[in-house]
């Protein structure tokens, strides 16, 4: 069995060594992402991956908003363990999966993992349909946010949007205003004060006043840090977040 694990460098930093070895004895071929180096200037250094991928066989892939760490090992049960969710999808989308982690570890090897190994054939896995969507700063961005932006203005019923880090900019924001304008009920829920990051709370809580004086409810959470990164529109999963 192949193995390959990709970790952001910045984000694993405080890893131990040992399990690093642990798996490169076992044979697992570990990398990480993007070391920093005396010659890049502030911004490249955060050009760090915050992808959260599991593809096994290239049949069955996960994606949401849970890491490998403590923080997730538990049920939301205490600030100490984190609320999370995260999803299971087979189908063809799940070689669109497998294509966004090669893509990364291309970046960091050189090396193309192809064949049947990685990418089987997939028939669909049923009605529903999937799309993977992609953002780094080389491309990626403006199709993720036109996503957005297309679901919501598309949103002639409900839109509950589950955000850990909601920080809209002005486009971002008119668009759920405007949707609560015409009738469309908006409840959006975010970390409370469990919050990793404070500068993002308060950010976040100083957009809330149009959404607010249009009509939305926004919740948030009390028990634990709210990693949760999702939005439903008339029922139906639109998007899931890492």
């Amino acid at each position: 069995m192949k193995v390959h694990v990709l970790l952001d460098w910045v984000g694993s930093a405080k890893m131990e060594d040992s399990l690093m070895e642990l798996m490169a004895q076992a044979g697992v071929q570990v990398k990480r992402f993007h070391p920093p180096h005396w010659s890049q200037h502030l911004g490249r250094m955060n050009n760090r991956t915050h992808r959260k991928l599991l593809i096994t066989d290239g049949h069955v892939g996960f994606t949401g908003g849970v890491g490998v760490a403590p923080q997730w090992t538990g049920q939301a049960q205490d600030p100490e363990h984190w609320r999370g969710t995260h999803f299971e999808v087979a189908g063809p989308v799940v070689a669109q999966m497998q294509s966004v982690f090669i893509d990364n570890w291309i970046k960091v090897t050189g090396n193309v993992l192809h064949g049947p190994d990685y990418f089987p054939a997939l028939a669909p896995a049923g009605p529903g349909a999937a799309q993977m969507f992609s953002s780094s700063p080389s491309g990626g961005s403006e199709s993720m946010q036109l996503m957005y932006l297309l679901a919501v203005t598309a949103a002639s019923r409900s839109i509950d949007l589950s955000a850990a880090y909601f920080v809209p900019d002005t486009l971002t924001l008119q668009a759920p205003v405007d949707a609560l304008k015409r009738g469309v009920k908006l409840r959006i829920v975010v970390p409370g004060k469990h919050i990793d990051s404070d500068a993002v709370r308060g950010a976040s809580r100083a957009t809330w006043g149009p959404l607010l004086s249009a009509g939305a409810t926004i919740a948030e959470y009390g028990s634990t840090m709210y990693h949760c990164k999702l939005m439903i529109v008339d029922g139906l999963l639109t998007s899931v977040g890492a």
